[in-house]
């Protein structure tokens, strides 16, 4: 590992009809630093063979990985990186000015974070695409250290293309896993689970191309499914963690989304005590509490799984004026 070098990381599967925006952007900034290219494919991308010629006086190194998939095309490309720290980058995505110095930076004064994301700009049709972009806006929205920590289970705090990482992070093995999952969101809940720090500086570091075939839209391990069930294995981890055995858990919210993620929980050996809704509900005949009726703060310990946009922030501060605090009374989940 060489101190102060910046390793960009950028795994590509057929990608030849997006990736000159990508490599153009970094270029710009590649100076005295690395770009590691992950081909994840058995042709050689033309277009990426081309700019390595065209521009002889960057530190570029091109890499295969023939084994199909993201997960094995970071794995290696990680293996091959030499500097102190990696940014992510996708071939579909455009790196904005000095990001590579604002993220160095903070991360060379902030030696107790491992992880610094930043904010993202939305590149696409924001009224055809309507639900990426109010999805960016909860990722722009979600920015303080504390608030990643404490609001981990609504949603990814971070754009995957949008974050640098000590490689000393990785150190141990302790890299992406390939499951039924998105390998990011994996990563960052189980790092934060082992207690690894992550930040967010308020500057926009990379622009976010949306289009049909992103693998965000396309992977099966990026469904509303296979997110909510990598939740409740985090979540289950953080309450045996966390709560005493005397604390009762009671589960906010028991629609259609929901009860699934109960079944969960209860499968990750969380005892759920009872249910509360707006409205009367039964499921698994576990005992209703009317929400009207919660009492004050005591031994029940609110897990809200209540899924419809924007509606955490009404039942956090539901909870909060009759006294819950987040984290110690209270938890937020979608």
């Amino acid at each position: 590992m060489k101190p102060g070098l910046i390793s960009v990381l950028l795994p590509y599967r057929n990608a030849d009809h997006v990736i000159l925006r990508a490599l153009i952007s970094i270029a710009a900034q590649l100076e005295n630093h690395e770009l590691i290219l992950v081909e994840n494919q058995v042709e050689s991308s033309v277009v990426a063979n081309q700019f390595i010629e065209q521009n002889p006086h960057l530190n570029i190194r091109k890499i295969q990985e023939l084994q199909p998939g993201i997960v094995f095309a970071l794995n290696t490309g990680i293996r091959h990186c030499e500097g102190e720290f990696i940014a992510r980058m996708d071939a579909d995505d455009e790196m904005l000015s000095n990001r590579l110095n604002l993220q160095s930076e903070y991360l060379i004064n902030h030696p107790s974070i491992d992880l610094v994301s930043g904010m993202v700009e939305y590149a696409g049709d924001a009224q055809k695409n309507e639900g990426f972009s109010l999805y960016v806006d909860q990722i722009n929205a979600i920015k303080s250290s504390d608030e990643i920590s404490t609001l981990r289970f609504l949603e990814s705090p971070f754009a995957h293309p949008s974050v640098m990482i000590r490689k000393s992070a990785f150190d141990g093995g302790d890299f992406y896993r390939n499951g039924v999952f998105p390998e990011d969101y994996e990563l960052w809940l189980r790092w934060m689970h082992e207690g690894k720090q992550m930040a967010k500086i308020e500057q926009s570091v990379v622009r976010w191309y949306d289009h049909e075939n992103r693998l965000s839209r396309t992977d099966s391990r990026c469904t509303r499914t296979a997110f909510s069930t990598l939740k409740m294995l985090y979540l289950s981890k953080w309450l045996q963690s966390n709560l005493p055995a005397e604390r009762s858990i009671w589960i906010a919210g028991i629609g259609k989304l929901a009860k699934p993620m109960i079944e969960q929980l209860i499968q990750h050996k969380i005892q759920v005590a009872a249910i509360t809704d707006l409205k009367p509900r039964s499921f698994l005949n576990l005992p209703f509490i009317p929400w009207e009726n919660l009492p004050e703060p005591g031994d029940q310990f609110i897990v809200s799984l209540v899924s419809n946009r924007g509606s955490w922030k009404m039942i956090q501060e539901s909870l909060e004026a009759r006294g819950y605090k987040m984290m110690q009374d209270f938890i937020l989940c979608a």
